[in-house]
């Protein structure tokens, strides 16, 4: 047993697939898809969403596969496994350095004169009036607004940013670069 669903969503469907032996994937595969096939009139379209990728032989396998049971496959993607996300609502005080780690949402201000060091993603529902360094160029910072704040990520310097509106900011060609988020925008 795989670990395979396949759901029906505006007249395609989703497959996804927890893959430990590519062999009983394939069997439950081939079941299912024969399943939804005797259903259908025609061809039917399936997005494959896997845990992990395949190579060349398993892909040629599966191409067969949904070619015997009439299905188009619209695409084939890794599943994204949602990483935890550090809470911290505790007040950050002025003076003080503080490292986190992971992705974390920070739940209050970072005052001035305080300084956060991130090495994942971080959210803070507040203002960032402090400094605040993203060491790694993939990291991204959501702010509810920069009021006299300094953010710096990966090689840049320092940038000394005033943006009252919820905000992205992210690493692009060696510089900070920010889009305002507007109401009901989650999301890249």
């Amino acid at each position: 047993m795989a670990g395979l669903t396949i759901k029906a969503i505006n007249n395609q469907y989703i497959t996804q697939a927890t893959i430990n032996d590519f062999n009983d994937f394939l069997i439950e595969c081939e079941a299912k898809l024969q399943q939804v096939a005797f259903k259908s009139e025609g061809y039917f379209k399936v997005f494959f969403q896997l845990s992990r990728t395949l190579n060349e032989r398993e892909l040629i396998q599966l191409f067969d596969c949904a070619h015997r049971n009439h299905t188009i496959i619209l695409g084939i993607n890794e599943s994204v496994v949602n990483k935890p996300i550090k809470l911290w609502q505790t007040p950050l005080f002025a003076g003080q350095t503080y490292e986190f780690y992971e992705d974390t949402l920070i739940i209050g201000n970072i005052v001035k004169d305080t300084h956060v060091c991130a090495h994942g993603n971080l959210y803070v529902i507040g203002d960032i009036e402090g400094f605040v360094d993203m060491i790694h160029k993939d990291c991204v910072c959501y702010c509810s607004a920069l009021n006299d704040g300094n953010l710096r990520i990966f090689d840049t310097t320092y940038q000394n940013m005033t943006i009252f509106t919820p905000t992205k900011l992210y690493y692009k060609n060696h510089q900070v670069v920010f889009c305002k988020l507007r109401e009901g925008f989650y999301g890249n």
